[in-house]
């Protein structure tokens, strides 16, 4: 995982006015996966654009099955094994460079913050099947 720290995407557009943008991320290649409640996912990568962005992107149970639907079997069951079953602490897993790649269809979320750190998540509204090419459509 890259441990550069990397200004917030979705806290870049909320500042930019474009709140109630919803984003199609082609390409999304995480670093890292959580369950953080029983019905709340996150994740998260750096993405290059006109610079590099750390991006989260929270999703549920049902956008965790697409996930699963869109990975790599191999990875997929064991993505299900490590968060599949019922939810009993937060688990936090890095993830191999590519193990994951999907595209992400999402609006921004509502700011948090965590400790000295200010981001806005973006929240899943449909995990499909990456394209080859890497491209961010703001809609």
């Amino acid at each position: 995982m890259d441990d550069e720290i990397y200004p917030d995407f979705g806290l870049s557009l909320l500042e930019a006015g474009r709140g109630d943008a919803t984003l199609t991320f082609s390409r999304f290649v995480p670093s890292m996966m959580a369950r953080m409640d029983e019905d709340v996912f996150t994740t998260m990568a750096n993405l290059a654009m006109d610079q590099m962005y750390a991006v989260s992107v929270d999703f549920d149970r049902a956008r965790f099955e697409e996930l699963l639907r869109v990975v790599n079997p191999a990875v997929a069951a064991q993505l299900h094994r490590i968060f599949g079953g019922a939810f009993d602490d937060v688990t936090q897993v890095e993830l191999p460079a590519g193990a994951v790649v999907i595209g992400v269809r999402a609006r921004l979320g509502e700011p948090q913050t965590n400790g000295d750190e200010t981001y806005v998540p973006f929240v899943a509204i449909e995990l499909i099947a990456p394209t080859p090419d890497t491209t961010i459509e703001i809609t």
